[in-house]
């Protein structure tokens, strides 16, 4: 009868490290499983944060490239923005100089006219 005593010992010590081994196990292998949870989700909020930032970006990008565009195209017409101003400048001394060889004409003709005036 000892003996079945000592066999049900020993079976109840295995039984109890055993289960205390699989708890163990089972609690070591839930934080494993929640801490990669963790991770995911992490990740998951990091991934769209990202997605949004890169939205925002191809909107700049975009943004960018319509204004490098349009810079690009009045860099490629300053020559003829500064050949256009030069024949502006042209013209506006022609004006000038007609002006005044009008005023002198104007001014001899009715410097003349007084002078007739005066001597009738």
């Amino acid at each position: 009868m000892e003996i079945l005593n000592w066999i049900l010992a020993a079976v109840a010590v295995i039984t109890s490290l055993g289960g205390s081994a699989f708890y163990l196990r089972y609690t070591a292998t839930k934080a494993n499983l929640d801490g990669k949870d963790e991770t995911i989700n992490t990740l998951d909020r990091q991934l769209e944060a990202v997605r949004t930032e890169r939205d925002s970006l191809l909107v700049e990008n975009s943004s960018l490239k319509t204004t490098n565009s349009a810079l690009q195209g009045i860099a490629t017409q300053t020559p003829a923005i500064i050949e256009l101003t030069e024949s502006v400048t042209k013209l506006t001394s022609s004006f000038a100089h007609h002006q005044e060889q009008n005023n002198r004409v104007l001014k001899e003709l009715v410097t003349a006219i007084h002078k007739k005036g005066t001597t009738a």
